[in-house]
């Protein structure tokens, strides 16, 4: 282990996933606090195992500093009720660590630092790792232990995962890539050219390559369908009002993963078909949904084509899809 052990303020700016969590302003005192479960004062240290020279570590130390560093609380009834009552060395000053908005380094290859170190990893208002805080385990902490081998290791994944990245993008086909980087980017790239998608993607791998390759695992339909509700936001064919997808006034979900299911639902088909045809067609129309209506007409069918029959059962299926939507559609909208 390092001689030096540094421990730093939680980001600000990072909410806490157990919902927001800002950094105290100020100082924050640490100390020994009484452990419930035990009746004494959480250290750190262990008072059990040997440690060296025949002692545990608390006693190894304590001769070290010259103190009792015994865990006993000191306002405990047992302490209280002895003839022996002793101030505990956990409610002086020695043994407090103050912690404020800049970064603080304990030298533990001094005796007293290091028992400092064990009483800050011990206390909850310290997270052991920054990985621990944003795991939502530490929620009382206000700083953390700053540990370089777990840096080291997180900057070695993302270092793989940009490499797993960009071979994948490789693979893609120009439409996947589009269709790709019109989902990171949130907005449409359907048009764009090779270099620009391109330059985009290579600004995601960098940022948060493990996005990218969630994305790129995706269903081609999965892709395909979220990039063309994106699409549709973007050339106003859905809409956003209060937070919600809407095509006119059929709501058509709260997010584009919700929008894609209610578009991926068999009833739900003939609006699929409208919205696939306003984006190839680039005419944008907003129906309401009691004026999405299909009349069964076989008008310029040459019915000895071979395709008739086929043009002629998709316009009564079309007929049937009305039919069977009407009721799902005013369930939506109530």
């Amino acid at each position: 282990m390092s001689k030096k052990v540094i421990i730093k303020p939680l980001p600000k700016e990072k909410w806490h996933k157990l919902g927001p969590y800002a950094v105290k302003e100020g100082q924050r005192i640490i100390k020994a606090l009484v452990d419930r479960k035990t009746g004494r004062y959480a250290t750190g240290l262990d008072y059990e195992k040997i440690y060296k020279d025949d002692m545990t570590e608390a006693q190894y130390y304590g001769k070290l500093i010259g103190v009792d560093l015994d865990n006993t609380f000191w306002n405990s009834e047992a302490n209280m009720n002895s003839k022996e009552r002793k101030e505990s060395f956990w409610e002086t000053r020695t043994a407090q660590v103050v912690l404020g908005q800049e970064t603080t380094i304990l030298n533990i290859g001094t005796p007293l630092q290091y028992v400092l170190y064990k009483l800050c990893e011990a206390h909850p208002g310290i997270a052991n790792t920054l990985k621990e805080w944003e795991e939502g385990n530490a929620p009382d902490a206000t700083h953390y232990i700053y540990k370089e081998e777990e840096v080291t290791d997180e900057k070695a994944s993302k270092v793989a995962m940009k490499q797993q990245a960009m071979i994948m993008a490789a693979e893609l086909t120009p439409n996947k890539l589009a269709e790709l980087v019109t989902l990171l980017d949130n907005i449409p790239h359907k048009y764009d050219s090779k270099n620009t998608l391109i330059v985009i993607l290579d600004k995601y791998i960098e940022s948060d390559p493990r996005l990218v390759i969630e994305y790129m695992n995706l269903s081609h339909e999965d892709l395909a369908m979220r990039s063309m509700v994106i699409e549709a936001i973007g050339l106003g064919i859905f809409y956003i009002k209060a937070k919600i997808i809407m095509y006119y006034d059929i709501v058509i979900g709260g997010n584009v993963v919700e929008a894609v299911q209610f578009l991926k639902n068999p009833s739900n088909m003939d609006i699929k078909h409208r919205v696939i045809a306003a984006i190839q067609s680039g005419k944008i129309e907003h129906p309401k949904a009691s004026d999405i209506e299909k009349t069964v007409e076989f008008k310029g069918i040459d019915l000895n084509d071979s395709n008739a029959e086929y043009e002629i059962e998709k316009i009564q299926a079309e007929e049937n899809i009305k039919e069977e939507k009407d009721d799902s559609i005013n369930e939506l909208l109530n």
